[in-house]
């Protein structure tokens, strides 16, 4: 081999047979570097891919989160934390208001008692989709034998309701059980229960697209309950309640917000539901409220020895009620003063159903 080679480099043509092959083998090495080097930018690029297609169906899934109405971006980090409301200025200005109109409460209370008789016998679990029963997810039984009873007590013209489900049955149980001229009107876009034969008027589209001509109506001799989304967000049904509907219902309306835990904050359960409507009603209390006279605060009424002893007979009944929460949430007010009406000139048009 070494003569091959000094041969090689003796001979010309043998010579440049070598330098070719040495060209080539150097040409390969220079290929299987480049090809290296297109592997490794394939790789990153596949990388790359893999992380665009990941943003998109993120993106796709927020645009679906979006167009449903589920998603909220706030401006900063923000973590829902539970406050001792009670124990604030304004917590002791309301419990204050409370403590002092103990004796309205207490009347009340006393007329919702009246009706214990039928109240038990309402089922502890369903035995028919159309009447109530103690033992559900939504209606405790102190907000259900307060709406029961307060029907019952005022037999109002009209039972107007948004957020429709256990409190309907509830109270088309004390329509039948009275033989009460009331009409059920239920504004809910899409109820917890079916409960669409037991209303006498069913509006199924959100608070917020109620026209307004239907709302200035509302009059004394009518029952307004409100059980939306809990949420004050720009356009929503809390923010339009609040804002437009309830500084225009006329006096002597007796209405309703449910889920509300005044005067202490949401359950740490409900940190996550970003709910707030209450401290709207909080600050309108704080306010003045128009003048309007608390009815009946459930959850207060509930944790007070006197006030909750006026319905011990109910609360008594542990094969009715064994296993429920025996509080409540509901909290009940009477307007009182007459003040700005509700401007209804840039509403939607009335449409059928309110005609």
């Amino acid at each position: 081999m070494g003569l091959l080679k000094e041969a090689g480099v003796r001979i010309p043509a043998i010579r440049r047979l070598y330098a070719s092959r040495n060209a080539l083998l150097a040409e390969r090495d220079g290929l299987r570097e480049q090809c290296n080097a297109l592997s490794a930018e394939r790789d990153a690029l596949r990388v790359e891919r893999d992380a665009l297609r990941s943003e998109c169906d993120a993106d796709a899934e927020v645009r679906e989160v979006r167009a449903d109405g589920r998603l909220v971006i706030t401006h900063y980090p923000y973590h829902p934390t539970r406050r001792p409301i009670e124990q604030s200025a304004g917590g002791r200005r309301l419990i204050a208001r409370l403590e002092a109109e103990e004796e309205r409460y207490a009347a009340t209370l006393e007329g919702i008692a009246r009706h214990i008789p039928s109240l038990t016998s309402i089922p502890r679990t369903e035995t028919d989709p159309e009447r109530p029963h103690w033992a559900n997810a939504w209606m405790p039984p102190f907000d259900g034998a307060a709406l029961y009873g307060l029907v019952a007590e005022t037999s109002p013209r009209r039972y107007i309701e948004v957020g429709s489900g256990n409190s309907t049955l509830f109270v088309r149980q004390a329509i039948r059980d009275h033989r009460l001229p009331t009409e059920i009107v239920s504004i809910d876009p899409q109820p917890r229960a079916e409960i669409d034969r037991v209303c006498d008027r069913i509006v199924r589209r959100p608070l917020e697209q109620v026209p307004g001509e239907f709302w200035s109506g509302v009059t004394a001799s009518d029952m307004l309950f409100i059980d939306s989304s809990h949420s004050s967000y720009q356009g929503s049904d809390v923010t339009v309640f609040f804002t437009e509907i309830m500084p225009g219902l006329k006096p002597g309306v007796l209405w309703g917000l449910h889920d509300i835990d005044l005067p202490w904050d949401y359950l740490d359960s409900w940190c996550e539901t970003f709910c707030n409507e209450q401290y709207l009603l909080l600050a309108y209390l704080l306010g003045g409220a128009c003048g309007d006279e608390i009815v009946l605060p459930t959850l207060w009424a509930s944790r007070q020895p006197r006030l909750r002893g006026i319905m011990r007979a109910l609360w008594e009944r542990d094969d009715l009620l064994d296993g429920t929460f025996r509080g409540g949430s509901s909290f009940w007010l009477r307007r009182t003063a007459n003040v700005a009406a509700f401007d209804a000139s840039a509403a939607d048009p009335v449409q059928d159903e309110f005609r």
